[in-house]
């Protein structure tokens, strides 16, 4: 059951919302890259891959945090 929710937790809340963010900052700020470069590191283990991951799960972690502190402040204010 722990891995389930490890797989749940990590894959489709943290490291999908993190990639995602970070394609869309840089196409914001015009360097476009391909949604490929953000999410090789769900399909190739080498280097590059944990570089790619890595920064996937912290930008993911700092955007679930404020999606919930905006969830509670609408909700409790």
């Amino acid at each position: 059951m722990d891995l389930i929710i490890e797989i749940f937790f990590r894959g489709l809340i943290v490291d999908l919302p993190g990639g995602i963010s970070r394609y869309l900052f840089f196409k914001i700020i015009g360097k476009s890259k391909s949604m490929k470069h953000f999410t090789t590191g769900r399909k190739i283990k080498d280097n590059k891959a944990i570089s790619q991951h890595f920064p996937n799960v912290i930008v993911g972690l700092v955007m679930l945090c404020l999606i919930s502190i905006l969830g509670a402040y609408l909700f409790f204010g």
